[in-house]
């Protein structure tokens, strides 16, 4: 597993090991699993994705809606194909909930109940998500850290566990920690915050450089609904209010790194709790560099 936060890197290391070490990559992101979600979740080209057999990307349209549960399935499902051709799986991502879920440490965790989530959605849409949030924080406030304000989903089914069953969701998943079906390693990329945030700023940039808003209006030309949860992501979110004409670019670029910023440190917290083994980079390192590269490949 090559974890770490947003525009850390992972990728780049996990290329370079793929080489290495024999490997394939899973990608563990919740947003690459959505087709035509491309620019804005730095989604590897069709050419990379063949050269380091990428495995998860595109598994759904952009009107459809991913769980951590529907991904698990079909990443242990590549990772058994990876396995019994003799090569090394690389679970590769920030997403540390899909992450668990891959790893067996969700099963404690009850299945979503319609009457719950019906009730749950009819308050949301009376309070509002940033409302919902706020209650979660209340209840269980290590999963409302990992978990953005605005993530209806995520919000919603986090509250559904926590108040059916009276418990916080960490200790659900240590109920459930005998369930992880491997024997792996983490392997983490870490960075001084202000680098780390300098990359992050210098990505957004790129992305909107590359195409971010005309992939925004191109998915709503299509029919694709702000409304979808793919489109509520950040960035995206911003980027269709661009397109609907009720903002400028220069005026929702700023919230778009700063929520990503924030959504950085929601990840470094949330993988704190991991037995990770941290590779510490510096500004002028790269995640692909050969120091980079022995050091994961020594842990591995």
């Amino acid at each position: 597993m090559i974890v770490g936060p947003t525009a850390s890197g992972k990728s780049a290391l996990a290329e370079r090991l793929v080489e290495r070490c024999d490997g394939e990559i899973i990608s563990a992101d919740a947003l690459q699993v959505y087709q035509g979600l491309d620019v804005g979740t730095a989604k590897p080209t069709v050419a990379a994705r063949a050269r380091y057999r990428y495995h998860c990307i595109d598994l759904y349209g952009p009107d459809m809606r991913s769980t951590a549960g529907t991904f698990a399935v079909a990443a242990r499902r590549a990772i058994d194909d990876v396995l019994n051709r003799g090569h090394m799986p690389l679970l590769v991502g920030g997403s540390g909930f899909y992450v668990d879920a891959t790893l067996g440490r969700l099963d404690a965790l009850p299945a979503s109940d319609e009457a719950w989530r019906e009730a749950l959605e009819a308050v949301a849409a009376r309070r509002g998500v940033a409302v919902m949030h706020g209650w979660l924080a209340r209840l269980d406030a290590e999963r409302a850290t990992a978990i953005d304000r605005q993530d209806r989903q995520r919000t919603l089914r986090a509250l559904e566990i926590v108040l059916r069953s009276g418990r916080r969701i960490a200790d659900l998943n240590s109920d459930g920690a005998a369930a992880e079906p491997f024997d792996g390693v983490f392997i983490g990329l870490r960075w001084p915050r202000e680098e780390l945030y300098r990359r992050i700023d210098a990505r957004v940039d790129q992305m909107l450089r590359s195409g971010w808003l005309e992939e925004v209006q191109g998915l709503r030309q299509r029919g694709v609904s702000r409304s979808e949860h793919a489109m509520q992501a950040i960035g995206y979110r911003d980027l269709c209010a661009v397109a609907a004409g009720e903002a400028t670019l220069d005026a929702v670029r700023p919230g778009i790194a700063r929520d990503t910023r924030r959504y950085a440190k929601r990840q470094i917290t949330y993988f704190r709790r991991w037995p990770v083994s941290w590779i510490d980079l510096q500004r002028g390192d790269g995640p692909a560099d050969d120091r980079v590269v022995g050091e994961a490949e020594a842990l591995l």
